[in-house]
């Protein structure tokens, strides 16, 4: 546990470090209490564009793999929307093309805290911009109100 949280530790200290401090950063990997497994990197550069990836893998084999478009930062609390670009079609997994956002939250002194997935079908005019809507994270947390407890890991949102 000691050489993982070294390891985590030195993993985001190379992240900021190599980041200019005006963009918004998502990174981290972990396991939540329900068995689900996300690694994530997004970060927001200076023409505003958002651009990265993530890996969510459920407790029942479904693994979703998504191209990252959008990330807004409140606070602690990382939304980031993107596109799928491939799943292994198990249980739990979403169509190749659908829109799917994600919510973190660094908690900085606890357990860190992830939403469920959430995917949209885009013919319905989804877009993974819908996160920088300002009232979008109201709409998310009726959406998708819980949060599951990262048990292993950790992630860093930043501002």
């Amino acid at each position: 546990m000691l050489k993982s949280s070294l390891l985590t530790s030195l993993f985001f200290a190379m992240v900021s470090a190599a980041l200019p401090a005006q963009q918004a950063l998502v990174a981290g990997g972990g396991m939540n209490e329900l068995g689900g497994l996300l690694t994530i990197n997004a970060v927001t550069h200076n023409n505003g564009l958002a651009t990265g990836q993530f890996v969510y893998r459920n407790s029942a084999g479904g693994v979703i793999h998504a191209k990252m478009e959008s990330l807004r930062v409140l606070n602690n609390v990382a939304y980031v929307g993107g596109f799928i670009t491939q799943t292994n079609g198990g249980l739990g997994t979403f169509p190749v093309g659908w829109v799917i956002y994600l919510r973190i939250t660094d908690t900085a002194t606890g357990p860190d805290l992830m939403s469920a997935p959430l995917a949209v079908d885009p013919n319905i005019g989804a877009s993974p911009q819908d996160v920088q809507i300002p009232s979008w994270p109201n709409i998310f947390a009726f959406i998708s109100p819980s949060n599951a407890q990262i048990v292993t890991g950790a992630f860093l949102v930043r501002d």
